[in-house]
C-alpha cells in the first residue's frame, strides 16, 4: 500500500459523521478538521479574538472551556445518545446548555472527545484502516 493511502479519509464520513461511544453513551460527530468548514473558521475566529491569551499562555480554563464547547457543539456535534446526569440519572437532553455543562464540568472527557473527533483514522473508510494495520 502506498503510505499516502494511510493519510487519506473519508470526506462522506467526515461530513455526516460517526458515532463515538464512551461507555453506554453514543456521541454523533462530524470531524473537527479541515473538511469541516464551520470549524474551521469557527476555531480561526477563537483564536483571533483570544491571541494574547493564547500566545502568552494566560487563557483562563473557565473562560476558555465554554467557549470552546459551544464552537464544538455547534460545528462538530451532530446529537447523543444516552447521556445521563450524575446528580438524578436522567437521560440529558441534547442541547448546546447541556453539551457546555458536560463539557465544562468533565473537562476530562472534553479532552479525549476532542481527541477523537480531530483523529484521521476515526474517519477513515475501513478498507484504509484494515489495509493501515497490516
Amino acid at each position: 500500500m502506498n503510505f499516502l493511502e494511510m493519510f487519506k479519509t473519508d470526506e462522506k464520513i467526515e461530513k455526516e459523521g460517526i458515532c463515538l461511544e464512551f461507555g453506554d453513551s453514543r456521541f454523533h460527530v462530524k470531524r473537527a478538521g479541515k473538511s469541516n468548514k464551520a470549524f474551521v473558521v469557527a476555531l480561526s475566529l477563537y483564536h483571533k479574538k483570544n491571541k494574547f491569551q493564547i500566545e502568552h499562555e494566560i487563557l483562563d480554563d473557565k473562560k476558555a472551556l465554554p467557549e470552546l464547547a459551544k464552537i464544538y457543539f455547534d460545528t462538530v456535534s451532530v446529537g447523543w445518545e444516552n447521556v445521563r446526569s450524575l446528580e438524578d440519572d436522567t437521560l440529558l437532553e441534547c442541547n448546546r446548555e447541556n453539551y457546555v455543562k458536560l463539557m465544562v464540568n468533565f473537562p476530562e472527557f472534553f479532552d479525549e472527545y476532542r481527541t477523537q473527533v480531530s483523529a484521521r483514522a476515526n474517519f477513515q473508510a475501513e478498507e484504509i484502516e484494515e489495509d493501515s494495520k497490516n
